[in-house]
């Protein structure tokens, strides 16, 4: 045994307590009895296997190990070198230690920890057994072993005391093997021309279950099976079929399906829609909505709904609000209103509707305190009414060749400049940019009324004087 001295070059040096001194030793035989001994009972006592030994043996012994202290310990980045082997002993701040165990870890230090178990470790984990009682454990688990061979089998077959049981079998239809425990544990393997079969059977929590791994030809099959629930995988040639009564749980980063996914109902917090070149162009993901505990949104940039055979239906609220698209109307089961007051466009410049249908005239907003800057009408609003024609007219998109009554806008604009009126102060007349930069004009009929009125009440106030004056 190599000697060396350590010192203090490591980090950390933590002895343990020292045991008894060796006071005794003793020398036996193969049956166990002492054929020699020296020493009293004060410490310990060391005791080794000599079937020749003597007292005077004994007696030498005991002059080079007495009074010998084992102490355990344990040691931080030691600095040794490399070739030092375990059983060496290390001189370490004063004390005479042997090297038991080593953990190196390769950095450039290459410096281990270093250890030796307590005394009451050694004790507990390798007590000394006398060479009788290791026979008799050795008798005792010692087990049955049984070589059959007739003309159509061969079978070895390894019985233990504690139940468990070992058989091989060879024959002309194949190999099989299994491995038997006394709880009723089942290990089956079973190879012939048809395939490899691997069985383990047993019981969990009281109830029978099986595992099983089926490879043939044409397919391999695994299955895990209770008394109350199953799983079946199958790989196929031209496919893959799983059976289950359970739930299957997948724990990776990413499930890529090169073809078409199936199924009765898909989950997930956001599922993602890949376009042909596997580029992400949409999510469907669930948030939370103002009028419930949570809502589905479903993104991309563009997005189109289509209905090949029906019509394509929008509900609410349980079915109590609708929209039904036909091929040819919207059908609208409820209000429809903007969701912000005053903001939004009904139609577009470029984009007007055909003919608005309603059994009531429209409202208009008119309460006064919606309205600020109330002022009486001018005079010069009723000078530029006398001076715009009404027209009949048809329209270009017009189908049905009927004529229209109203004004023209561009004259409407002739008159309000005359009148030194801008499109400021009269929204009755407005213009809108098309998307090829050329404007298109507009008319707010509902605007003409109050001037209408207004000219009225100017009529009727002279038909009053030339009345009285008569």
């Amino acid at each position: 045994m190599d000697k060396t001295y350590l010192g203090r070059r490591l980090a950390e040096f933590s002895p343990g307590i020292a045991s008894q001194p060796i006071t005794k030793v003793e020398l036996l035989d193969e049956n166990g009895d002492v054929v020699g001994v020296s020493g009293s009972d004060t410490g310990r006592t060391l005791t080794a296997l000599n079937p020749d030994g003597t007292n005077a043996m004994a007696a030498a012994i005991l002059k080079k190990v007495s009074g010998y202290k084992h102490i355990g310990y344990e040691g931080s980045s030691a600095l040794l070198d490399p070739a030092v082997e375990l059983g060496d002993a290390v001189t370490v701040d004063g004390f005479y230690l042997p090297l038991i165990a080593l953990d190196v870890t390769f950095d450039p230090m290459l410096a281990p920890d270093i250890s030796a178990p307590d005394a009451d470790e050694i004790d507990d984990e390798y007590p000394y057994k006398s060479p009788t009682q290791r026979q008799i454990e050795r008798n005792m688990a010692k087990a049955r072993s049984l070589i059959t061979k007739t003309s159509e089998e061969i079978m070895l077959k390894v019985e233990g005391i504690d139940g468990r049981v070992t058989s091989l079998s060879t024959s002309i239809d194949g190999i099989e093997a299994n491995i038997s425990s006394l709880d009723g544990s089942i290990t089956n393997i079973k190879a012939d021309i048809n395939g490899l079969r691997t069985t383990v059977s047993g019981k969990i929590d009281g109830s029978t279950a099986q595992s099983m791994i089926d490879q043939s030809i044409d397919k391999i099959t695994l299955s895990v099976s209770s008394s109350s629930s199953g799983t079946t995988f199958e790989i196929l040639s031209n496919g893959v079929v799983v059976d289950s009564t359970g739930s299957i749980d997948l724990h990776v980063d990413a499930v890529n399906i090169d073809g078409t996914l199936t199924a009765s109902e898909i989950e997930g917090d956001t599922i993602t829609v890949r376009n042909d070149n596997g580029r992400r162009c949409g999510y469907i993901y669930t948030e939370y909505a103002s009028t419930a505990d949570y809502k589905m949104t479903l993104e991309s940039k563009a997005m189109e709904l289509n209905a090949t055979s029906g019509n394509l239906y929008l509900s609410g609220n349980n079915g109590r609000s609708a929209l039904n698209f036909d091929y040819d109307f919207i059908d609208c089961r409820g209000d429809f209103a903007p969701n912000a007051d005053n903001r939004y466009n009904l139609g577009a410049p470029n984009f007007v509707w055909s003919t608005i249908y309603c059994s009531t005239n429209e409202l208009n907003g008119s309460d006064r305190n919606i309205k600020n800057s109330i002022e009486a009408l001018p005079e010069k609003y009723v000078r530029m009414f006398e001076l715009i024609e009404s027209k009949r007219y048809k329209l270009n998109s017009g189908t049905s060749g009927r004529y229209h009554t109203g004004f023209i806008a561009q004259e409407v604009k002739a008159a309000m400049q005359k009148c030194g009126i801008t499109s400021q102060e009269f929204a009755g007349w407005a213009a809108a940019k098309l998307d090829d930069g050329s404007e298109t004009y507009f008319l707010r009929y509902s605007e003409f009324i109050p001037i209408l009125w207004a000219k009225v009440r100017e009529q009727e106030a002279r038909i009053r004087r030339l009345e009285a004056s008569a």
